[in-house]
């Protein structure tokens, strides 16, 4: 028996650690649930797979509401302002109308995210230059979701960026734009309003 404890012992460690380093990689489902979540229920989600509470600004004059989360986030020793991590999300304007933002560097991850929104036969509304990237939005029975690739500010390396939010909040946004607006032509909802920060690409 003592002769196996070794082996048993390796063999918990391979099953434990995929899904350590798997914590960060929240599914297109779990996103989408996780966005019809309040703040609370979103924390304590993510930090029952690892991840930590990492900001919350209430909404100001040039500051739109968020809270914000990092998955194995390590910060500078210089600079707290320029952490990395290896995966944020934050939720924009917490609410009904609020917005998920997740970004990773992993591009097999991203890759996967945008396969199974193909799988959803989600229809492709079409892409854009913005902020720096590249972003292609499309639509759901429920949702909309963009994602895009940028790069980061600090090096220079891709970060892949999904978004997604109701699609009622994005109507109901785009009618109150609509409203609002001198013009006739359409507005679309700006679905990069305070996306994450640069210095945590």
């Amino acid at each position: 028996m003592r002769a196996l404890l070794p082996t048993i012992a390796l063999l918990l460690f391979l099953i434990i650690l995929p899904d350590n380093s798997q914590g960060q990689q929240l599914s297109l489902d779990q996103l989408t649930a996780l966005s019809e979540q309040d703040v609370d229920q979103i924390n304590e989600y993510l930090a029952s797979r690892g991840w930590a509470f990492d900001d919350a600004q209430q909404e100001g004059e040039e500051e739109v509401a968020h809270a914000s989360w990092a998955y194995q986030k390590t910060a500078s020793y210089y600079n707290n302002s320029s952490a990395r991590a290896q995966a944020w999300l934050q939720i924009n304007n917490p609410g009904p109308d609020q917005l998920l933002f997740y970004q990773t560097s992993n591009k097999l991850y991203y890759d996967a995210l945008r396969t199974k929104i193909a799988a959803y036969k989600m229809e492709r509304l079409g892409s854009s230059v913005v902020n720096g990237g590249i972003r292609t939005t499309y639509v759901g029975a429920n949702f909309i979701i963009s994602t895009s690739v940028r790069t980061s500010e600090n090096n220079r390396r891709p970060v892949y960026v999904v978004l997604v939010q109701r699609k009622e909040a994005y109507l109901r946004q785009l009618l109150d734009q609509q409203d609002t607006s001198d013009d006739s032509e359409e507005a679309e909802p700006d679905l990069e309003t305070t996306p994450i920060s640069e210095s945590r690409r």
